[in-house]
């Protein structure tokens, strides 16, 4: 995966392997891509530490964060760009 910034918009990229199968663009809102980069960093435990990150950052209760989070997953398992077993 790689995060790039294009025409002013935070967007995501098929890398490696699964440029293959990923061929599209994903625009990322400044919290997705947020959550994004720590997924590429491989510095966290999925979904409480990316929970976390979100209460960290925002102002949105421990529900909201934990439901953006399910749902970010969801479309990244969806695009096979994200593998969690």
């Amino acid at each position: 995966m790689l995060v790039r910034e294009i025409a002013g918009e935070i967007v995501l990229l098929g890398g490696g392997k699964e440029s293959t199968i990923f061929s599209k663009m994903l625009v990322l809102n400044e919290s997705a891509a947020l959550l994004v980069n720590r997924l590429m960093e491989h510095t966290c435990s999925i979904p409480d530490d990316l929970v976390d990150l979100l209460l960290q950052h925002y102002a949105v209760d421990y529900e909201e964060a934990h439901t953006d989070v399910d749902e970010l997953i969801g479309i990244l398992k969806g695009l096979n760009v994200l593998d969690i077993r």
